[in-house]
């Protein structure tokens, strides 16, 4: 269903946006790279199950672990909770990158601002549905944990938005700030 999902907009995009051709075939291109890692990883997960024949060469090397996943989060994972950070002054982490990457948009693959997480291979434009750079742009503001999430009111409730919160604390993206700038 995901690749259908992303051929069918790849294709809706040149059609009707054949200015966005490179972006279409970049994003096309992460897609395929990440079906086939998940696909590997899979895969090397039933063959470490063939207990009978597992330490043969042939199963071993079949079984390895590979690489770490490029694969990002599709949906609001388990969040940290941020709640010893919610009155303590915050930053974005030196180690997280700003990026433009291609994303479905709609009906279209479009360019949209991203953060890669420090230690991850696939930077991140959008978490449970909510795009993350207009809310990275409050962390940047300053203030603490708590005003961030309040200012975040625009896009996404309280709750989601510590939900949100604990997950940028949990993957490195948020740290405690100058304390000089609370």
């Amino acid at each position: 269903m995901r690749t259908a999902l992303a051929g069918s907009t790849s294709v809706h995009t040149l059609l009707e946006r054949p200015a966005n051709a490179a972006r279409v075939f970049s994003f096309h291109a992460d897609r395929q790279r990440e079906d086939v890692e998940r696909r590997a990883e899979w895969a090397a997960g039933h063959y470490r199950e063939v207990v009978r024949h597992g330490e043969q060469p042939f199963w071993r090397k079949r079984a390895e672990t590979v690489p770490p996943s490029s694969v990002g989060p599709s949906a609001m994972p388990e969040a940290s909770d941020p709640a010893a950070l919610l009155h303590a002054p915050v930053a974005l982490s030196e180690g997280a990158k700003r990026v433009e990457v291609p994303c479905i948009v709609g009906d279209f693959i479009e360019s949209r601002r991203a953060v890669l997480p420090p230690n991850q291979l696939r930077p991140v434009a959008y978490l449970g549905g909510i795009e993350l750079a207009p809310l990275l742009d409050e962390v940047e503001r300053g203030g603490t944990l708590l005003d961030v999430v309040r200012r975040w009111s625009r896009w996404v409730p309280m709750r989601q938005g510590l939900e949100i919160a604990g997950w940028l604390v949990a993957h490195g993206l948020i740290r405690p700030g100058d304390p000089a700038l609370r």
